[in-house]
């Protein structure tokens, strides 16, 4: 047994010198930071205030991303997916170039399925083709189908843990421009993973112990070539980062709500991407032209759903006559403590009427030790919720809210549907673009959005 735990931490360290080797990690991880950090200019422009915490952030993100990272690695060695160093390559390779064309594609599932295709058709064709292009066909072919589908399903295991994961998670506020030229709320979601997975991979280790009939049961034919009866080959590890998540911006739903969809077609391609490379291992060749292409229009067809029902759906986060529609809520404030969600509605604070935020912030200030808010959930019920005000606590409520004096400022909201750091495209503007159209006035300089309303209300950054 001792043998058999050393031999496993000599693999493990090699895949993470593998993995610290790979560019794709650490772009993956500056990307993630790069998106939080916008996060902060964007709340203090829109509300003089700062909700995220990047660094914060970054690092409960990172650690939730190597738990799932050893969840992934531990069930597909146990599965029996071995990722040969070439394969490794070309996934990286197809990543970069297709995060050049888009950010959304750099997923890794949309790299792995480009990969598994390619070599699939290069596996078909490489026999007719001259000399030079007949090579070139069989290195790519050589990056087995079964293998690339196996990775692909890693990555869809790896998303579909971190989304239900967060499934709660509120987003945070912002203000994006409608349909008809007037600022909305909505909340932006930014969950966006590189994932490290420690693959079984053909290495110089010798394995101890007889291998199960049939291993490995996906991807390649065998560890080293020779992988008999007798069950000696060697083995290692290939640190392979898994870009997944997704990020954009919502005004008709909650993010965890918005973001079920993505969750649930990962539950749906773990099986059938694992299935497939199981039928590709087997000798089925089809599967590695149909999951591939499957994978990837049904992946365009979710989000392109995702990106219709939002569009044409109601408006979640728009000011009401009956109270204060909530946008945002600090974490660790008044109103986190008590329970306060996004889009819910604030209608009295310690029995007083509110209708704008300076209604709010007077009512909070008439009794200086507890603090009593009737609210309005996001099923239309109301509640009551209170706590004790104790010394210090007068000034971190906690809520961020629209702008009582009008929205002067707030996003476009990016084309497209969707996915990895789609968030980064979005341009800040001072007025929308059709402000003249609508007969809405010029827009005021950036920075005259009421600061000193929300700073009030919410703890300054």
């Amino acid at each position: 047994m001792g043998t058999w735990w050393s031999l496993v931490g000599q693999a493990a360290w090699q895949g993470l010198i593998r993995l610290f080797a790979n560019p794709v990690w650490y772009a993956g991880w500056l990307l993630v930071i790069w998106e939080l950090a916008r996060n902060v200019r964007r709340e203090r422009r829109l509300f003089g205030v700062r909700v995220t915490r990047p660094w914060r952030a970054v690092r409960q993100r990172f650690l939730q991303a190597a738990v799932t990272g050893i969840i992934v690695s531990v069930l597909a060695a146990a599965a029996g997916v071995v990722v040969p160093a070439r394969v490794a390559v070309a996934v990286t390779a197809v990543t970069v170039v297709l995060g050049l064309l888009r950010l959304r594609f750099a997923a890794t599932l949309y790299s792995a399925s480009v990969v598994a295709l390619a070599a699939t058709v290069a596996s078909a064709f490489a026999a007719g083709l001259p000399a030079p292009w007949a090579g070139m066909a069989r290195a790519v072919a050589a990056c087995n189908p079964g293998t690339c589908l196996a990775v692909a399903a890693a990555a869809s295991l790896a998303e579909f843990i971190l989304l239900v994961w967060n499934r709660r998670h509120p987003g945070t506020p912002a203000m994006v421009w409608g349909r008809r030229g007037k600022g909305i709320g909505c909340a932006v979601s930014q969950l966006c993973f590189a994932v490290p997975w420690l693959a079984v991979a053909p290495g110089g280790l010798a394995w101890p112990g007889l291998l199960p009939p049939g291993w490995p049961w996906f991807g390649a034919a065998s560890l080293a070539g020779a992988a008999g009866a007798a069950g000696t080959a060697g083995f290692g590890a290939m640190g392979v980062p898994l870009l997944v998540g997704h990020a954009g911006f919502w005004t008709t739903r909650q993010p965890g709500e918005g973001m079920r969809p993505v969750w649930v077609y990962d539950a749906v391609a773990v099986v059938c991407l694992a299935a497939a490379a199981w039928a590709v291992r087997h000798g089925w060749g089809a599967a590695g032209w149909l999951a591939p292409v499957l994978a990837l229009a049904s992946r365009e067809a979710m989000l392109w759903w995702m990106a219709r029902a939002e569009a044409v759906g109601d408006p979640l986060f728009v000011p009401v006559s009956s109270g204060v529609r909530v946008l945002g809520v600090q974490p660790g404030s008044l109103a986190a403590e008590v329970g306060i969600r996004p889009g819910e509605i604030i209608t009295h604070i310690n029995q007083v009427p509110v209708h704008t935020g300076y209604d709010l912030y007077f009512a909070f200030n008439q009794n200086p030790a507890y603090v009593r808010l009737q609210v309005v959930d996001l099923r239309g019920e109301p509640r009551w919720a209170g706590k004790p005000v104790y010394e210090g606590e007068r000034h971190r409520l906690g809520l961020v809210l629209p702008p009582d004096d009008g929205v002067v400022q707030a996003f476009l909201r990016p084309p497209g549907r969707g996915g990895l750091w789609q968030t980064l495209y979005a341009r800040f503007t001072a007025r929308h673009p059709s402000a003249r159209e609508h007969g809405q006035p010029a827009a005021a300089p950036p920075g005259a959005v009421g600061p000193h309303l929300q700073g009030s209300v919410a703890e300054r950054g």
